[in-house]
């Protein structure tokens, strides 16, 4: 099932897909989805006070993109076709060469307990490792000028097969890492969606009610905090069952620290984050990353 909405302003997308099949699947209920696996089922409207759900066709540096805003409170914005086919199989390639391990413990790092509420293959690769790395940093870096990904974690590269999952979860850290001291907590998550999967494997938020499915290319940019750094509610968030084929996604979680300056200040006290900010972004002609950004490509 497909949800059409016709945007009156700049662009006719097919916004959010549901996904059937999972009242079907057989074995057991996958750990930690008890109360939320129905916003993996089908077709869901958002559910904000924003009801006027907007394309913007942005361009910076001359290059267009396509950006969807589907929550406000906080932002929750995707990233049409960021990145090509090409650049998608590129990337690809470059994790198989990383041979992916399996992925099943929890975020929290100080914590030997093992999990299922995440099973996945996964590995962690700079920002500058590989040509393709650096080339899918930059041109995110170059698009969403708005925040320094520098203060970002590495990239966590996560490989779903069937029956992979990410039970709902939030991004936004209750206990001290390595990078607290320097960078402060994650105040948003960039995924990169290099592959989908044939079926499930959709991206869901519960308290937004709002479930996206993908194309290969894409990117889904959300807030896990609020302007006085307290963890935004609704972005609670986990990645669906998988039913058929493969997923494989790139994540960076945008350390708060170095973000006082670009991000999306609020308009007013107590306001989310502004994010007009991201879809009507500033050209900065001396930007750091002009150069290096031009060869990447659309």
């Amino acid at each position: 099932m497909i949800l059409k909405r016709t945007l009156p302003i700049l662009c006719v997308l097919d916004l959010i897909y549901g996904v059937s099949g999972y009242e079907e699947a057989s074995g057991e209920m996958p750990e930690g989805w008890t109360e939320n696996i129905e916003g993996c089922e089908g077709a869901r409207s958002p559910n904000s006070v924003f009801n006027e759900y907007r394309c913007y066709h942005a361009h910076m540096y001359f290059v267009p993109f396509k950006i969807e805003v589907l929550n406000i409170n906080p932002p929750l914005l995707i990233f049409h076709k960021l990145f090509s086919a090409k650049h998608c199989k590129e990337f690809l390639e470059m994790t198989k060469e990383k041979q992916l391990e399996t992925v099943t413990v929890q975020d929290n790092e100080k914590s030997d307990q093992t999990s299922k509420t995440r099973v996945a293959n996964g590995s962690w690769v700079d920002h500058f490792e590989n040509p393709i790395a650096e080339a899918t940093y930059l041109k995110i870096q170059s698009r969403i000028n708005v925040i320094d990904f520098s203060e970002a974690e590495k990239f966590q590269v996560l490989q779903y097969f069937p029956g992979g999952h990410y039970a709902p979860h939030y991004d936004y850290l209750e206990y001290l890492d390595e990078y607290w001291q320097t960078r402060g907590n994650r105040i948003a998550t960039f995924l990169a969606i290099m592959k989908t999967a044939e079926g499930g494997g959709g991206t869901v938020f519960p308290h937004m009610g709002i479930t996206i499915q993908p194309h290969p290319g894409d990117a889904i940019l959300w807030y896990n905090m609020d302007p006085s750094g307290e963890k935004a509610f609704n972005s609670l968030h986990g990645a669906c069952p998988i039913l058929k084929g493969e997923k494989l996604g790139a994540t960076l979680w945008v350390r708060v620290y170095g973000q006082e300056f670009i991000s999306l200040c609020p308009l007013e006290k107590g306001k989310p984050y502004d994010y007009r900010n991201i879809v009507k972004p500033v050209k900065r002609w001396l930007d750091p990353y002009l150069l290096k950004a031009f060869p990447i490509g659309v």
